[in-house]
């Protein structure tokens, strides 16, 4: 996909048109960054609160939105990008385990709730049996999605599997008989034309311009469940880290998040 390289000379050539080179090669330069995400308000993250902060410390930042999830651990680990924001701590500890993969989480950041979100019903009490219930289908957001269901009472799953690899296989009560139906997450939002119920993670219902605090549930998000920026291991103590961290730990990016007021999200109040 040669993605990095793409991106770079895109910088190279728009600072050159700005007259804003310094001489060096920003292929070259350790204070080149690019970061990769799955859009939605993870853009809006790193536009207004991380790439501010580590533009104030001489880097130049950009990111690339990624369409398949699958390929961002991937290009990671071939030097496509240097960091990603997208997976959780849960998820991750499963790839190193699973897979031995040699990445390392960062720090994690403001999170919002997957939430559970229908165009029919406007309680959890008017669900009717049977109805039809979209959910994300990967294994960052599906067993997120099933942990905030079984909170909502909508089902239970075996108690004797790891909460962090729940699939549908694992439903052991459905009271209502939902028919959940597991499908991609840039589908998820467009699902409620024809779904009674969909589970939508926060970012992408943020940036469908739907409303989480109309959501029918919200999930608790705990700690397991925060997304992260990731690095390739060899890569943990290189500069840019420690400097991303002090740039999330800091006021400034506090003052943002609180100013935008999109990250905290009081539950809908039945």
């Amino acid at each position: 996909m040669m993605k990095r390289t793409a991106l770079l000379l895109i910088m190279i050539l728009l600072l050159a048109s700005l007259g804003a080179c310094n001489g060096k090669n920003a292929a070259q330069d350790d204070k080149t960054l690019l970061i990769g995400t799955t859009g939605g308000s993870f853009n809006f993250l790193l536009k207004k609160a991380v790439i501010p902060g580590l533009k104030e410390k001489g880097y130049q930042v950009s990111f690339f939105e990624y369409k398949d999830i699958d390929e961002l651990n991937d290009d990671l680990l071939a030097g496509e990008i240097d960091l990603n924001l997208f997976q959780h701590e849960a998820f991750l500890d499963n790839l190193k385990r699973d897979k031995g993969l040699p990445l390392s989480a960062v720090i994690d950041v403001p999170t919002e709730p997957i939430g559970l979100f229908s165009e029919v019903y406007d309680s959890l009490d008017e669900i009717e049996e049977g109805a039809t219930l979209t959910v994300p289908n990967d294994p960052v957001n599906l067993p997120v999605a099933l942990g905030m269901l079984q909170e909502a009472g909508l089902i239970a799953l075996d108690a004797a599997v790891d909460a962090s690899k729940a699939t549908e296989e694992d439903i052991v009560d459905n009271p209502k008989d939902l028919q959940i139906q597991p499908i991609l997450l840039n589908q998820l939002p467009v699902a409620l034309q024809s779904a009674e119920l969909s589970v939508i993670p926060g970012a992408m219902a943020i940036s469908s311009d739907l409303d989480l605090k109309e959501a029918l549930a919200l999930e608790e998000v705990p700690d397991q469940f925060k997304n992260i920026f990731v690095v390739a291991t060899e890569n943990e103590d290189a500069p840019y880290v420690k400097d991303l961290a002090e740039v999330i730990q800091s006021k400034e990016f506090a003052e943002v998040i609180r100013t935008e007021n999109i990250y905290y999200v009081e539950k809908k109040k039945e």
